[in-house]
């Protein structure tokens, strides 16, 4: 007997233990709910003291307390409230696979609090293995709790580190980007308005022209970081060390506006395509012992190249820290913010691709400007076009036996094709057989 009175003594201390554990989570006095009845009717309604609302149905993951001269706190059969908390258990569970972190540490909360109490009848009127489950319920609901609020607590550390590095790396990029601009790109501009400019139109155009789209674009990706980053984001960021956690409104409100930068990515596409021309030109411009850049070059902290391959790093390097985001701060987002991360991931990965397929686009058409230069094909011109082309032999040069080719024979049939300004084509096969070139306009045999 004395045994069953220590373990219901042990019980109820864990019960004000718990409701004590004030720190666990921001909104428990939010969640708290009393309940009233009406004097005239007896109607029974709720109200929360926190946030000063009344409402007639239970709020959902509430957890209710009778409020001054209400009724004993259940008085409904001991099945009926034994099913209630599993119900709300189940429900946690649910949010907590859904990875809706904060809902689920609410259910959680408010199913150990019925547990908890539960626990407290008489063992006698439920049978002492009943009482046993619900005890393992309360203290099971109470771990995920604890747990649950851990993973609250160093996703929202992560997600202020990964916002930290977003930030941080923009601004150097967008302090390196200036330089770009008034290192070089202005010395530039003073030798084409000069009596005897050495450098064309052209070719400036060409290595500085998206740069300033560019400027524009990161500028207002740190414009729009500046507006939405609250006060304990800038204290972490210049090392105050706040550690008040992101409320999933200021969360969601940081991610749409990187979500409106993230959407104006299509000017690196242009600058990237233009890429390997501008370095060619840039090296034009060191050889040319006219034009002096050689030495102002040499003068400088940094070469051009050095600036030139910056937007190309910048956009490949956007997919790796916003899938931090979702990796690293999965606890922390809700459902709206983990929808805005994956369209953020959705552009930025397309536009990586772009860029990447784009640089590797350009060093196939550096390769085959060297096998056109051993053959000795005279040209001096731009490649305006690229890309891959079907050519059908004579027997399948109908519409009908083109459909019913084979995969594998259409793809042993592909070309890449290269076009240039002055009308050259270029038609290069890759297979078993060594590379061969062809040229369609009789420039080339």
């Amino acid at each position: 007997m004395r045994g069953r009175e220590g373990e219901g003594e042990r019980k109820e201390g864990e019960v004000r233990r718990w409701r004590r554990n004030q720190g666990l989570t921001s909104w428990c006095s939010q969640s708290v709910w009393k309940r009233y009845k009406t004097d005239d009717t007896g109607m029974v309604y709720y109200h929360n003291e926190a946030t000063d609302e009344t409402v007639w149905e239970v709020p959902e993951g509430a957890e209710i307390i009778d409020g001054e001269g209400g009724d004993p706190e259940d008085e409904r059969p001991f099945g009926a409230r034994y099913d209630e908390a599993i119900h709300v258990l189940q429900k946690a569970k649910h949010y907590e696979d859904s990875h809706d972190v904060n809902k689920a540490i609410s259910f959680y909360k408010t199913a150990a609090d019925k547990f908890l109490v539960l626990a407290e009848a008489k063992s006698e009127e439920i049978g002492s293995a009943l009482t046993k489950q619900v005890g393992h319920y309360a203290h099971q609901c109470v771990e995920s709790c604890k747990m649950l609020s851990r993973s609250m607590e160093k996703s929202q550390t992560n997600l202020k580190y990964v916002m930290k590095e977003i930030y941080m790396s923009e601004k150097s990029y967008y302090e390196d980007l200036a330089g770009y601009e008034a290192i070089y790109h202005s010395q530039v501009k003073a030798d084409l308005e000069s009596v005897r400019p050495v450098i064309n139109r052209l070719d400036e155009d060409l290595v500085f022209g998206e740069l300033p789209l560019i400027l524009r674009h990161s500028k207002g990706f740190q414009f729009n970081m500046d507006e939405c980053f609250p006060t304990e984001l800038f204290d972490f960021i210049v090392g105050k060390g706040d550690n008040a956690p992101l409320s999933q409104e200021t969360i969601c409100s940081i991610l749409e506006k990187m979500e409106k930068s993230m959407g104006e990515l299509h000017y690196y596409s242009k600058y990237v395509e233009r890429l390997a021309e501008a370095q060619d030109i840039v090296q034009k411009w060191r050889s040319d012992s006219e034009s002096g850049f050689a030495a102002y070059e040499k003068a400088q902290e940094k070469p051009l190249n050095h600036y030139l391959i910056l937007p190309f790093q910048r956009i490949t390097r956007y997919p790796l820290l916003f899938r931090r985001v979702k990796e690293d701060c999965l606890p922390c987002l809700d459902t709206k913010a983990i929808h805005i991360i994956n369209s953020i991931l959705s552009k930025v990965e397309a536009a990586s691709k772009i860029a990447n397929d784009t640089v590797a686009k350009g060093e196939d058409l550096k390769r085959i400007q060297v096998i056109l230069s051993s053959m000795d094909v005279p040209f001096d011109s731009r490649c305006v076009w690229q890309g891959h082309m079907q050519v059908l032999p004579g027997e399948l040069a109908n519409k009908d036996e083109h459909h019913r080719m084979s995969g594998e024979h259409k793809h042993s049939n592909t070309r890449n094709v290269y076009i240039f300004s002055d009308g050259m084509i270029v038609l290069e096969r890759k297979g078993k057989t060594p590379v061969t070139l062809s040229c369609v306009c009789g420039i080339v045999g």
